[in-house]
């Protein structure tokens, strides 16, 4: 369809000399992707003021869209993301109180404030999978042999050589079994409702099993997530991304800058189209002060060689011990700030 006023809602009739089909409560404005790992899938109930604001923030202009966390196509399994969360297709769903607690609460509270200011109706694609590295979001393809990131050919191809695939196979399923069981015997929001979310955020919640070397089917293979996750939604009319992620990167910080350009390469030549990303930067965590130091270094960088890549500070409301701050509003509202201010509105 050709460009719209933005507005709504409205309904589109498709048919034929057979059928007619009629789809109902569409809204035209502003869509944007909420991606990267645990940081932006941290849903709403786990940040600071999270059930007041979703107490009160109902919004008939804004909608929300969550994509099947996989790593395999059509596979349907419990995940642990701060809550189990089944990866099940599901529909785009309004803004209500009981969505916008499950949600990105920097997509909810970004797309709050952009609502707001600018009185269009807004989308949020949330497409994130926790402890995920960047290569894992990236097209396998664009890493180029005796570059910067043969190591990952490398880790890859001895990966594949060291496991024999029917044992794998074994072990990953009964590695999801028990995490399936384990997902479903704990109900998060009730837990975060009694703790508060500074309590919940420094709780392990359930005893997560220990996952099985890293190989095809983790979340952690380069390319799994880029054509299980991203290739599902391309090439979906967006007006960019909101990117906060970097943390598992850590133990190669120093190609952090080279992995991004290649996974922003990626996503572009998908969509055909020069995708602006608004990054956020790593907040304080003492646990991996240098490595996020070095990784800070990294996404500066990559705003320099990389052209509509921006970034935003989330460093300040860090907490020392605390990998998960909890003032995603703060986060949420400067990438709605720094998209504002670089005209893409």
């Amino acid at each position: 369809l050709p460009p719209m006023e933005a507005g709504g809602p409205y309904e589109l009739t498709v048919s034929d000399s057979v059928m007619s089909v009629t789809l109902t409560d569409i809204l035209i404005g502003d869509v944007w992707i909420a991606g990267g790992q645990s940081n932006m899938e941290q849903p709403t109930f786990a940040t600071e003021g999270g059930f007041e604001a979703a107490a009160n923030g109902e919004n008939e202009q804004i909608r929300f869209f969550t994509v099947p966390r996989r790593t395999a196509p059509e596979i349907e399994k419990s995940g642990w993301h701060f809550e189990a969360v089944w990866s099940a297709d599901t529909p785009w769903e309004r803004c209500t109180e009981e969505s916008i607690l499950h949600f990105s609460g920097i997509g909810f509270y970004f797309a709050q404030k952009l609502q707001r200011e600018q009185g269009v109706p807004v989308g949020i694609i949330s497409c994130n999978f926790g402890a995920t590295p960047a290569e894992a979001w990236m097209d396998e393809s664009r890493i180029q042999p005796d570059g910067e990131l043969q190591y990952l050919l490398d880790n890859m191809a001895n990966s594949l050589c060291n496991t024999d695939p029917d044992e794998y196979e074994r072990i990953y399923s009964e590695y999801e079994d028990n995490f399936n069981h384990m997902c479903t015997t704990c109900n998060a929001v009730e837990k975060a409702r009694e703790q508060g979310p500074a309590k919940f955020a420094r709780t392990l919640t359930i005893p997560k099993p220990p996952e099985p070397v890293v190989g095809y089917r983790s979340h952690r293979w380069p390319g799994v997530l880029f054509h299980h996750m991203v290739e599902r939604i391309a090439p979906f009319a967006v007006n960019g991304v909101l990117w906060y992620q970097g943390e598992s990167n850590s133990g190669t910080a120093d190609t952090y800058a080279a992995v991004f350009k290649a996974m922003v390469e990626s996503w572009r030549a998908l969509w055909d189209d020069e995708l602006p990303f608004f990054q956020v930067e790593l907040a304080k965590f003492k646990g991996l002060a240098q490595q996020f130091d070095t990784i800070r270094a990294q996404q500066k960088r990559a705003t320099e060689i990389v052209p509509a890549v921006y970034m935003v500070s989330a460093y300040d409301i860090g907490e020392d011990d605390n990998i998960h701050p909890i003032k995603k509003h703060i986060v949420g509202e400067r990438l709605c700030d720094s998209v504002t201010e670089n005209g893409y509105v």
